[in-house]
């Protein structure tokens, strides 16, 4: 499988109407959760990706995850597509030699700071 590019894990942070957390909280906890599921070390992690609405930065999540070499750090403006832009690009990363393991994340307070579609 060495010519192949594939998703390993998924995590997440817990559900709540009002979590208490802050975004990066929940941004470290969904990573942490990614990571086990992938049966990766942080030491492997060398690219991560976010929605850019978000507020958590890549860098700033690379730091609170311990990550010592963060080759790529990227945002995706694609509205609704995101998930298959943010995808898509990890990959095309990987495939040119830009990163081994990428992250993917999104996270936000959807009831404490702004919920998509009911923006003022």
């Amino acid at each position: 499988m060495q010519d192949e590019i594939a998703v390993m894990g998924v995590g997440e942070s817990g559900y709540s109407w009002n979590s208490g957390l802050t975004e990066i909280q929940l941004a470290v906890t969904a990573a942490r959760n990614a990571l086990a599921d992938a049966e990766l070390e942080v030491s492997e992690l060398d690219g991560i990706m976010r929605f850019s609405l978000d507020t958590v930065t890549p860098t700033e999540l690379a730091r609170r995850l311990g990550v010592r070499e963060l080759r790529l750090a990227l945002d995706s403006p694609t509205g609704p597509v995101s998930v298959v832009s943010m995808i898509m690009t990890a990959a095309a990363a990987i495939r040119m030699e830009q990163a081994r393991a990428v992250l993917c994340f999104r996270s936000f307070n959807g009831r404490s700071r702004f919920r998509i579609g009911h923006m003022p």
